[in-house]
């Protein structure tokens, strides 16, 4: 399995050990039987940003 992996931390309000959310998504992968090219993109980020991308992507406010 290829693993194309992008990992972001955009908050400042939590330290996330990127590291460990890497390994536990590709073990999460292997654990399901993914097989193939995969492409994962983990991106932590504050409520703001949240509640902009729903209002502008869902339609709707709020985190």
């Amino acid at each position: 399995m290829t693993i194309d992996l992008f990992v972001s931390d955009e908050q400042d309000h939590v330290v996330m050990d990127l590291e460990r959310w890497s390994a536990l998504a590709q073990a999460a992968l292997r654990e399901e039987g993914v097989r193939g090219a995969v492409e994962v993109s983990l991106i932590f980020s504050d409520e703001l940003t949240i509640a902009e991308l729903n209002e502008r992507f869902m339609g709707k406010s709020g985190p």
